[in-house]
């Protein structure tokens, strides 16, 4: 099943706990205020929707939002359905 922006933009909302209007492509990654420990439940919650693994250390090269939910949809969708 492929993913959409939307899909991880509530999972990201949900298990980080953020109002869903605040998520926005542009918004930096420092300024969401989204903890390590939500970090790690949302991909576990990416990681078991989809099957696919995320390499948690490719995020802190990420700016902001829009090249986290772009990274995360290619890696997704590249997993066979």
């Amino acid at each position: 099943m492929a993913a959409t922006e939307n899909e991880l933009l509530d999972i990201i909302a949900t298990e980080a706990i953020v109002d869903r209007a605040t998520l926005k492509r542009e918004s930096p990654l420092a300024d969401l205020g989204i903890q390590s420990l939500d970090v790690v439940s949302v991909l576990f919650e990416i990681e078991e929707r989809w099957g696919v693994t995320i390499d948690e250390e490719d995020l802190p090269r990420m700016a902001n939002l829009g090249e986290v939910l772009d990274y995360l949809v290619a890696r997704i969708n590249a997993v066979p359905a």
